[in-house]
């Protein structure tokens, strides 16, 4: 091993004892669960997405449904107040 500071250093000889083979199954076994992880963060963010956009037309539904009744009454407090002049 390599001297440093007074201790040695080993390294990951063990690992390495099946060489490039052994490195490359690593990588692709590494690849793999990377691969797993963000496709779940994936579908995770998509739905929270679709709840969110149907939450959002609901709530755009809802004020504009509001907006439009206090355009009503405005209309209707207006004529009456044309009415009483």
């Amino acid at each position: 091993g390599m001297q440093t500071f007074g201790e040695v250093e080993k390294g990951q000889q063990d690992e390495a004892q099946y060489g490039v083979l052994g490195l490359l199954e690593i990588i692709l076994s590494d690849f793999a669960n990377l691969e797993a992880d963000t496709n779940a963060a994936e579908a995770a963010a998509a739905e929270a997405y679709e709840r969110y956009m149907v939450e959002s037309k609901r709530s755009k539904a809802s004020m504009s449904k509001e907006i439009e009744l206090n355009n009503a009454d405005q209309a209707t407090a207006e004529a009456k107040l044309q009415e009483d002049t």
